[in-house]
């Protein structure tokens, strides 16, 4: 089993938390007096605060998957929106519904249109879709993307290739 330590020396404004494991002492973590922390993976260092935020080392992923990526939810019929699609691109070849009290202020979908002709993109029942000032379905143009913002559960902002 691993041991561990706590380390905080006299004239130092670092503290740590080590484990011995394999025959060595590893970092755990590291505390730097007003600065930074970090925290080590196998005495690596995977993520750093710093002033302005943190910074991660290696791969950051979420309950989605890689935060890098923008995960994909393929359909292939007429489609309505839910909860789970938030943070997601819609790819489809069909008309996309976008409904009212589903998305929160801050969600964001992403539709792309994989097929040859353009597809409607359809305001929910209680929902007001913008695209600059008007409001409504609209025609997402063929082989094309468009993006919808929520300002809030009845109000949307879309933009994209639109028509």
């Amino acid at each position: 089993a691993d041991k561990w330590r706590l380390i905080g020396e006299y004239g130092s404004s670092d503290f740590y938390i080590q484990n011995y494991n394999s025959g060595s002492w590893e970092a755990s973590l590291r505390a730097t007096g007003d600065g930074a922390v970090s925290l080590y993976n196998n005495n690596s260092v995977k993520l750093t605060t710093t002033n302005d935020g943190v910074v991660v080392s290696g791969i950051c992923t979420d309950s989605l998957g890689n935060v890098r990526s923008i995960p994909a939810n393929g359909q292939t019929g007429s489609y309505t929106m839910v909860a789970s699609d938030a943070g997601k691109v819609i790819y489809t070849n069909s008309g996309v519904t976008v409904p009212a009290n589903v998305f929160k202020q801050g969600h964001a979908i992403s539709i792309v249109n994989y097929s040859s002709s353009a597809i409607t993109i359809t305001q929910g029942s209680s929902l007001t879709l913008r695209t600059g000032s008007d409001t409504g379905n609209k025609d997402l143009d063929a082989y094309s993307m468009a993006t919808v913002w929520f300002g809030f559960d009845t109000l949307a902002f879309m933009s994209g290739s639109l028509s």
